[in-house]
C-alpha cells in the first residue's frame, strides 16, 4: 500500500501531471508576450502571485548575462500552464509562435488570453479568455476558476499556494482577494 506520501501520475492528454500531496511543488506558469505588452505580462504575473502561481516573464526574470535563450526553453519545459497574451502584436513577434509551438509540444496546459486577437494556428483550438478590457481583478476571477475547473487535480496545489501566500500577506485587500479565489 502506498503511503499518504507518495505521489500519483495522472496523464490525460497531456504531460503528465503530479497530484496528491504536492506539498512545496508551485504550479509554475510561462507568460508569452510580445515584447510591447510587457507591461500586460507583469500585471498577469503580479495576479497569478496572489494566487500563488510562480509566472515567468522573460525580461523580468531572466539574469543579465544569462543565456536568455536557454532560461526560455527551461522556464517553457518546467511550466504547468502556458499564457499567451494575444494581442495584435503577439503574431508579429519573432518569438511567441515560437514559445507556443514549443508549450504545444510539450503538453502543456494552454489558456489563452484573447487581447484583440484570437488564437490561431496550434492553439486556435482553445477557447480564449476574454480580456478586452485588460488584465484585471474580473478577468484574473475568471482565469482562477477556468483552471480549477480545467485542471481539478490542481485544487489542492492551488489551496495550498493560496494558504502561504495568505499567511505572508500584510495587505487586506491582497487577502480578501485570495479568500475570494478560495471560495
Amino acid at each position: 500500500m502506498p503511503s499518504a506520501s507518495t505521489k500519483i501520475l495522472v496523464v490525460i492528454g497531456q504531460k503528465p501531471l503530479s497530484c496528491f500531496p504536492m506539498p512545496n511543488q508551485p504550479i509554475r506558469a510561462f507568460i508569452s508576450h510580445a515584447h510591447q505588452d510587457k507591461h500586460q505580462a507583469g500585471t498577469l504575473k503580479d495576479g497569478l502571485k496572489a494566487m500563488g502561481i510562480e509566472g515567468f516573464v522573460a525580461h523580468d526574470d531572466i539574469m543579465p548575462s544569462s543565456d536568455w535563450q536557454r532560461a526560455i526553453l527551461d522556464a517553457l519545459r518546467a511550466s504547468d500552464i502556458f499564457f499567451p497574451l494575444l494581442t495584435p502584436e503577439f503574431s508579429n513577434s519573432k518569438w511567441t509562435d515560437q514559445e507556443t509551438g514549443i508549450a504545444v509540444a510539450n503538453g502543456t496546459f494552454i489558456v489563452p488570453l484573447g487581447l484583440g486577437q484570437t488564437p490561431y494556428g496550434f492553439i486556435g483550438k482553445y477557447q480564449a479568455l476574454n480580456c478586452s478590457r485588460g488584465i484585471d481583478a474580473a478577468a484574473l476571477d475568471k482565469l482562477f476558476a477556468a483552471i480549477i475547473l480545467a485542471q481539478p487535480t490542481w485544487q489542492p496545489r492551488l489551496v495550498d499556494a493560496a494558504l502561504i501566500v495568505l499567511r505572508a500577506s500584510k495587505n487586506l485587500d491582497l487577502s480578501d482577494q485570495i479568500i475570494g479565489h478560495l471560495r
